[in-house]
């Protein structure tokens, strides 16, 4: 892996701890999904990230730097449900929230 990976993939893993730390304040309508990207979670390469596109039967959009994109026409948060209550790989909302309706 060459530095500049390693150091996107410590800046993302930073960015994910510290917003773990202390949940920011929102509201459902804060919250805003991108459309056709809207799971993401880190993985190792590319075929596990379809590997769990397929657990979840939902769309492999795109792999980059550890980051694995996800579509699904469900409701996002019943998909991430579904996992953690099946034990799969954790996925994330992916959001925007500079994003104006």
């Amino acid at each position: 892996m060459t530095d500049l990976r390693k150091l996107l993939l410590a800046g993302l893993i930073i960015g994910f701890l510290e917003g773990c730390e202390k949940p920011a304040e929102t509201t459902e309508q804060d919250i805003s999904v991108i459309p056709g990207k809207e799971l993401f979670c880190m993985t190792e390469n590319e075929d596990t990230a379809r590997q769990i596109a397929e657990q979840y039967e939902i769309e492999f959009v795109s792999f980059k730097y550890g980051v694995a994109i996800f579509h699904t026409d469900k409701d996002p948060k019943a998909v991430i449900d579904y996992g953690i209550g099946n034990d799969l790989p954790a996925l994330s909302l992916n959001t925007d929230v500079n994003r104006k309706d």
